[in-house]
């Protein structure tokens, strides 16, 4: 036996594997896929709002021993919202953040995301207002 004879041999196996994997695969009914493919999407959906051409996502939510962290991702395309103020004036039950950092904060501000450390709480709203007269009010991020 040559050298090339084990490389073909490998390739006809794996040929002869995918077949029989893809075939198995035809079994599945298209509507059992579908569905389970809306499911996905719907369990790993992030509480997000859209007004005033202000998009704001609630990327991730972490319970540490003494506070609540919010990474919050603020996208437009006319307000800076990489202004401090906007993060200061952001209320979790009505308290506003121990602190925030800014993970990314694009050039002229358009796309942020910030983290933002709370006193610890497992329910109640989040309101900010990156904009005058644009304010934004997640309440009970702990729903799903």
């Amino acid at each position: 036996m040559d050298k090339n004879s084990l490389f073909i041999l490998l390739i006809i196996a794996s040929g002869v594997g995918a077949a029989l994997l893809f075939q198995r695969g035809g079994d599945v009914e298209p509507a059992a896929v579908a569905v389970s493919a809306v499911e996905n999407s719907t369990q790993d959906a992030k509480p997000s709002q859209s007004k005033d051409g202000i998009e704001i996502i609630i990327a991730d939510i972490e319970q540490l021993e003494a506070t609540t962290v919010l990474t919050v991702v603020l996208d437009n395309h006319s307000v800076d919202l990489g202004k401090e103020a906007i993060y200061q004036g952001a209320t979790l039950n009505g308290k506003p953040p121990r602190s925030y950092t800014f993970i990314a904060n694009a050039s002229g501000g358009h796309h942020v995301e910030v983290e933002m450390t709370f006193d610890k709480t497992t329910s109640g709203s989040f309101d900010i207002a990156p904009a005058e007269a644009t304010e934004f009010t997640f309440d009970d991020l702990w729903q799903k």
